[in-house]
């Protein structure tokens, strides 16, 4: 009797097994979706569509690469950071002014991505980086074991939906969901107001202008200029550089050097500089030089200098600033100095809590008419 009723048993058997078979290659092969809740943690997918493991709090953060800790500062959760790469040390930038207990953070390495181990004992519980490759952001992961949000966070121009994308992406993960949207709405408010400032003024009809001094991996002269600057194209203002990068669709906002004497043949009609280079600027602004005595800017009087919109990133603050002064500069009589220095303020005290303009005055000389 045993030896037939053991296989039928057995055949009973069959399906339930195979069906818990396919139940755990399903449940191996199919992939979280984004923002899945798991106890503590949750599963969202970040700017390099990698599937990330965040904590459901984040206590503890450090940020890296260029622009991480800033966007931290802008999203009000700067009090959670437990550790700054060496470059943040570095005063120039707004929110380093802003933030003074940045300062006493301890060290986790160099720029770029700080070290592993400096990581791993600093035992943060998220790593936010940001302008990093896949393979920078897998590697740091699989080394220091903590999950890492990698952040693409693009400009206010061409790359604005990926701005956008990485503002609400960060305020989502640390919980700060009303300021990330309080942020963007500010932003888009000033833009607006800027472009109202100027009705429907077009690009082809506005004075030319020019932007050097521009930094990138470190200060430069007047040649490093931007193809396209987003103060001036907000105003309606005409841009020479524009014609160097021919493709719009495709146009990077990334700096480039032009032969100075470009400048002769462009002849714009306002010529701005970033505080951050003039002094490697100096040697084309002497009064003998060439271009102080055939620029009709220079005869009209109308050069001038911007506060540094690019250190470790765009400081985004400077960048909406410039703006406004820009428009005290070409359109002083709808912007006068007294309305600038109040939007100044506003814009500091929105993004950073305070109003940084005379700390940075006193490294840069910023939003000024130039002697010559």
């Amino acid at each position: 009797m045993k030896s037939c009723t053991m296989p039928t048993k057995r055949t009973h058997l069959l399906p339930l097994l195979i069906l818990l078979l396919l139940s755990l290659g399903f449940a191996c092969t199919s992939r979280p979706s984004a923002g899945a809740e798991q106890g503590d943690y949750r599963v969202v997918r970040d700017m390099l569509d990698r599937e990330v493991k965040v904590p459901q709090h984040s206590a503890r953060i450090v940020g890296l690469g260029a622009g991480a800790v800033r966007l931290l500062v802008y999203l009000e959760a700067s009090e959670r950071l437990s550790g700054v790469e060496e470059m943040e040390r570095r005063p120039g930038r707004p929110y380093w002014h802003a933030q003074e207990h940045l300062r006493a953070l301890p060290q986790v390495g160099p720029s770029h991505g700080g070290d592993p181990e400096l990581l791993a004992h600093n035992a943060p519980d998220l790593l936010v980086f940001s302008n990093a490759s896949r393979q920078e952001a897998e590697r740091l992961q699989a080394l220091t074991k903590i999950p890492v949000l990698a952040l693409t966070p693009g400009n206010l121009l061409q790359g604005r939906e990926q701005f956008n994308q990485a503002v609400t992406l960060l305020a989502d993960v640390l919980g700060k969901q009303e300021r990330g949207d309080r942020l963007l709405s500010f932003i888009d408010q000033q833009i607006g107001e800027l472009q109202a400032l100027v009705d429907k003024q077009t690009p082809t009809q506005g004075p030319s202008v020019y932007l050097g001094g521009v930094s990138f991996s470190g200060a430069r002269g007047l040649s490093s200029t931007l193809p396209e600057y987003e103060a001036f194209t907000w105003l309606g203002l005409q841009q020479p550089a524009t014609a160097l990068v021919q493709n719009k669709a495709t146009r990077s906002n990334r700096a480039l050097s032009i032969d100075p004497e470009q400048l002769l043949v462009w002849q714009p009609d306002y010529l701005f500089i970033d505080a951050a280079g003039l002094h490697l600027s100096q040697e084309d602004l002497r009064p003998e030089a060439p271009l102080p005595q055939l620029l009709s800017a220079f005869a009209k009087d109308r050069v001038h200098t911007f506060m540094p919109h690019n250190f470790y990133a765009t400081n985004y603050e400077n960048l909406l600033i410039n703006a406004w002064f820009t428009a005290s500069v070409v359109f002083p009589e709808r912007l006068s100095q007294g309305d600038f220095e109040q939007r100044r303020a506003e814009i500091y005290r929105f993004f950073l809590g305070t109003d940084v303009s005379e700390d940075l005055l006193q490294i840069y000389p910023a939003w000024q008419k130039l002697k010559h």
